[in-house]
């Protein structure tokens, strides 16, 4: 009994010993034959405890420097400034393990612990940090930083990356070399910043985020499809009650967000965010956190800090009164009464509403056959009343994939001819609309012309059930400083401009419209003139935040160029792939 407890304390000893010698610690203090290490460079063994450089001819890692030499640790402890770079060269810290580290119980470790900060000084831009085999693994604690990097990630094997605090930056190129690469994040504080991240398709990879940040220049659109495709995922993406959310301030900031047990949890719209677009008469509804006995919904528009108290009841759900607004970004929260004790402070949720509702987007129709654009808009040429034949287009386009292409002739020859009474031409579509929800205030038509066309005018005439009303399509004369004066729809002028008509001056009934007419020519005073082809696009109701039609940079559909414009303009501009 006394031999075989005097043998297991020797092998547990010995086995410390062993575990002890594998791990090489950052100390720069001085130890060794270079007195503090002479410079901070990651091959000067004075750095390290014990005047031992990290190398072990046992051990599975290679961490290759300017392309060519390896020291080979399991396990590196850093806590001091290290120099990584040599000679200006690119630099690469690669595990390439092929020995004892297979399992993910077994991985060679890279520590950076508090205070420690692994960078390149002269060569950032060629500073890698990869596994290209077996199981690998990268720590960094609260206070350390490693960075920036221009490659992070696998080129085959198996990559940890744990992130408890401190800074882990650079770009991502996520296991660009190949299918078998596996590469998990677990983002637990701290921050991690990506410019920006890029996915090989055939790796397996998740972001998953507990707490911290993730920083990023990624578009919301391709942020929010890594969340879709469970790429990001909040707190194991077992907890039914954590969501991802995705701040939009120029940079994304992408955290989790983990609510308690007494919370609200689980809102629609959801994801509950302010990118997340719904209908003006969206319900908002919940789920009721542990305990609620009632709940108190608070709303506001443009910030947090403007939201009031609009219901405290029983009730799990909450209608606007009025509809919402067009194209505004709504905060809510739902905060938990209790039987007893002080109410539960809910999660600060967000959505935005519509920028416009479409009236037609021309996206319904079919090419032929019943469901063809004749059916619902009438020809004119069919039924001898005016000169207009109309037809699909799908270029050009405005919005979507389909636009309709107007053709009209107005000419001389053929009201002599009486193939056609007046020179006009002109297309109705029956349709029953209220054009008065909550907030719209305009007409907005698109319209393309031709170089090849007949000088005329556009027009557009709304019914209701008893009256109608011709009003003349007119945009914003670019050449004036005040933005007040307007021309008519040029239709020599084949680039898309967006008319606006105020509803107030329509003079019909707007919860009755029964049909909307498009047409060439003058109503007033027939005058024949010549034949043509203009397109039409995005018949939509809008709120009136620009006098005469939507500036030719308004990317984001609030009649404004402004941050808001920037921002999708640079995030398409970085999907698109074609910055250096």
């Amino acid at each position: 009994m006394c031999k075989r407890t005097i043998l297991l304390t020797l092998v547990m000893v010995l086995s410390l010993l062993s575990f002890a010698s594998a791990a090489y610690v950052w100390d720069n203090s001085g130890n060794g034959d270079t007195p503090g290490g002479g410079n901070n460079q990651w091959l000067t063994c004075g750095n390290w405890m014990d005047n031992q450089c990290p190398i072990n001819a046992d051990a599975d890692t290679a961490i290759q420097i300017a392309g060519g030499m390896a020291k080979s640790p399991n396990q590196c402890e850093v806590s001091g400034v290290v120099d990584i770079d040599l000679n200006s060269q690119p630099t690469r810290i690669q595990f390439a393990s092929a020995g004892a580290a297979t399992s993910a119980s077994n991985r060679d470790t890279l520590v950076i612990k508090n205070g420690g900060e692994l960078l390149a000084a002269s060569f950032g831009s060629g500073f890698e940090l990869m596994t290209s085999g077996g199981f690998s693994k990268v720590v960094v604690q609260a206070g350390g930083y490693a960075g920036p990097f221009s490659y992070m990630g696998a080129q085959g094997g198996n990559m940890l990356f744990e992130i408890n605090g401190g800074m882990l930056e650079g770009s991502w190129q996520l296991a660009a070399g190949g299918a078998s690469a596996v590469v998990r994040v677990e983002l637990n504080g701290g921050t991690l910043k990506c410019e920006p991240i890029n996915v090989n398709a055939s790796t397996s990879f998740v972001i998953n985020i507990t707490g911290g940040t993730l920083n990023t220049s990624d578009s919301v659109a391709k942020l929010t499809g890594l969340v879709n495709t469970g790429n990001i995922i909040a707190a194991g993406g077992t907890n039914p009650r954590a969501y991802i959310a995705i701040a939009n301030p120029g940079r994304r900031i992408v955290t989790a967000v983990i609510p308690s047990l007494s919370q609200a949890y689980a809102p629609t719209p959801f994801p509950p965010l302010a990118n997340t677009v719904v209908n003006i008469d969206e319900v908002l509804s919940w789920s009721a956190g542990d305990g609620a006995v009632s709940h108190k919904v608070y709303l506001g528009a443009d910030e947090p800090n403007n939201m009031v108290l609009v219901q405290s009841s029983t009730a799990l759900t909450y209608t606007q009164p009025g509809l919402f607004d067009l194209g505004v970004t709504y905060y809510w929260r739902v905060d938990e009464v209790q039987s007893s004790g002080p109410d539960v402070t809910g999660s600060v949720w967000a959505f935005s509403t519509l920028a416009y509702i479409a009236i037609e987007d021309f996206e319904s129709y079919d090419a032929t056959g019943t469901g063809s654009i004749g059916y619902t808009w009438s020809s004119g040429t069919e039924t001898w009343e005016s000169g207009s034949t109309v037809a699909l287009s799908y270029d050009p386009v405005r919005g979507g994939e389909q636009a309709m292409q107007f053709d009209y002739d107005n000419s001389a020859e053929s009201i002599a001819l009486q193939m056609w009474p007046e020179p006009y031409s002109e297309s109705t579509r029956s349709l029953v609309a209220d054009f008065t929800p909550k907030s719209s205030a305009a007409l907005f038509i698109s319209v393309m012309g031709d170089p090849c066309n007949a000088a005329d005018r556009v027009y557009v005439r709304i019914a209701d059930g008893s009256t109608s009303v011709t009003k003349y399509l007119q945009v914003r004369d670019l050449a004036d400083p005040n933005h007040t004066a307007t021309n008519d729809v040029n239709l020599l002028d084949d680039s898309w401009q967006t008319a606006m008509i105020d509803l107030s001056t329509l003079g019909v009934v707007l919860t009755d419209i029964q049909s909307i007419t498009l047409g060439v020519g003058d109503k007033d005073n027939p005058v024949a003139t010549g034949t043509g082809t203009i397109y039409v696009d995005d018949i939509q109701l809008r709120t009136s935040t620009c006098v005469y039609g939507a500036p030719g940079a308004d990317l984001s559909g609030d009649c404004r160029v402004d941050l808001a414009d920037f921002g999708i303009f640079a995030g398409q501009w970085l999907d698109s792939g074609m910055w250096p």
